[in-house]
């Protein structure tokens, strides 16, 4: 199944992810450790499985810094919610952002992510 599937990428792509506050000294030079925030969400339409994803990137200023949206076909509304996180974690990643706040609008994303 598609959703198992971008679940077991998430893992993969968050593993080594987060850095432990006692080695933010240590960070290369070009890694931002500012706080950012990831605003994310998807939306599906369950006749023609089109979904929608979005984030919306705000640094510590509350200032937007960036954002991406995509259109796509998925098979439910919980792989749009999923997708949309996945993208944008991988996102920060490229940017070497460490410092993220995720804000998905899914209580079932937020269950999974907290498992």
């Amino acid at each position: 199944m598609r959703v198992c599937w971008i679940m077991r990428k998430m893992k993969h792509i968050l593993q080594g992810f987060y850095m432990p506050r006692v080695l933010v000294n240590d960070a290369p030079h070009d890694v931002d450790l500012q706080e950012h925030r990831l605003i994310i969400d998807g939306s599906w339409r369950k006749d023609n499985r089109s979904a929608g994803i979005a984030c919306v990137c705000y640094d510590a200023n509350e200032e937007p810094i960036a954002q991406r949206a995509a259109q796509l076909n998925l098979p439910s509304a919980f792989a749009a919610e999923v997708t949309a996180c996945q993208r944008a974690i991988q996102w920060a990643k490229e940017q070497r952002l460490l410092n993220i706040h995720i804000w998905p609008d899914s209580q079932i994303l937020v269950y999974v992510l907290c498992k």
